[in-house]
């Protein structure tokens, strides 16, 4: 289905009062967010069921490609309203492309994700006021957006905000099981509820100093202890990914959402520079790409607001 994991919600239609009769000549209606809102999602529905229809397909050859991201937005203010200083999710936007734009690099397909962000940031600003009425503090020129493939999304940013889990694995001794966070703490030895990331490094330095395998250069050493050490060291390492994802730096201005993942995370595009809509339409229609956006569910976007 077009809502992605179940995460996206309906817009509701506003009730329109009756246009009044002027005098002067025809006027270039107001452009109606909600309205486009509402439309796109059927749109939404019917590329995600083409590309389900795709998959499903015995043919071994493809003509495009379908990708879903979570778009979010903050406040460019220096006074941003509580909550709104860091990213927010609050759209969802699904892109097609066409298998010889796919097979273009990554950098080129940053380009059709700036354009179909440029090109639905009305509709994304008016989802962002739906999912989370603080926006509509903030004028529209006032929010930048930023985007990520949805399953980057679920994996580092909505498992371990919402859901709880941490998304780095292991690669010593706990093979492909992941570490939490408090048997993170207990590998840096750090006490339950500490969460400074200057405490954290500090531990993590300390850790890797004494663990280091330069510091057994010369010393006769058992296969058993040898094996034990390169899996303390590895892990300590991973604790201190682990711990590191969604920790609040206070020495710096460093995105706390941005931090989410660690540095397995490596495809959240942002923040973008919009080009122009019409600039954005060309691109698109120029590229073959096809796109469409459906808002968030309020739960989901107040839960970063919050924090």
């Amino acid at each position: 289905g077009g809502g992605g994991m179940g995460m996206a919600t309906k817009t509701k239609s506003r009730s329109k009062g009756k246009n009044k009769k002027g005098s002067g000549g025809p006027k270039q209606a107001p452009f109606d967010a909600a309205a486009s809102l509402l439309r796109m999602e059927s749109i939404y529905d019917k590329l995600c069921k083409e590309a389900f229809k795709q998959e499903e397909s015995e043919s071994d050859s493809f003509d495009s490609i379908t990708t879903e991201y979570v778009v979010t937005a903050r406040s460019l203010s220096a006074n941003a309203p509580a909550g709104l200083s860091d990213w927010v999710p609050v759209s969802q936007i699904v892109l097609v492309r066409p298998i010889s734009e796919d097979e273009r690099g990554s950098e080129h397909a940053k380009e059709t994700i700036r354009a179909a962000v440029s090109e639905l940031c009305r509709e994304s600003y008016f989802a962002a006021t739906l999912s989370a009425p603080i926006f509509r503090r903030i004028p529209a020129n006032d929010v930048e957006y930023a985007a990520e493939p949805l399953g980057a999304f679920h994996r580092y940013v909505y498992d371990d905000v919402i859901e709880g889990k941490s998304s780095t694995g292991t690669s010593g001794g706990k093979g492909e099981e992941a570490m939490g966070k408090a048997e993170a703490r207990k590998v840096l030895n750090l006490d339950e509820g500490v969460t400074d990331a200057r405490d954290i490094k500090s531990a993590y330095r300390k850790k890797t100093f004494a663990l280091h395998p330069d510091r057994f250069v010369g010393v006769v050493r058992t296969d058993e202890e040898i094996i034990q050490s390169a899996t303390d060291f590895t892990n300590v390492k991973i604790a201190y990914e682990v711990l590191s994802s969604g920790v609040r730096d206070t020495s710096s201005s460093a995105s706390w959402y941005e931090s989410l993942g660690g540095k397995q995370r490596m495809e959240f595009f942002g923040p973008i520079e919009l080009l122009p809509i019409s600039a954005a339409k060309k691109t698109l229609e120029g590229t073959g790409c096809r796109s469409a956006i459906v808002g968030l569910d309020p739960d989901l976007a107040m839960a970063f607001v919050a924090r």
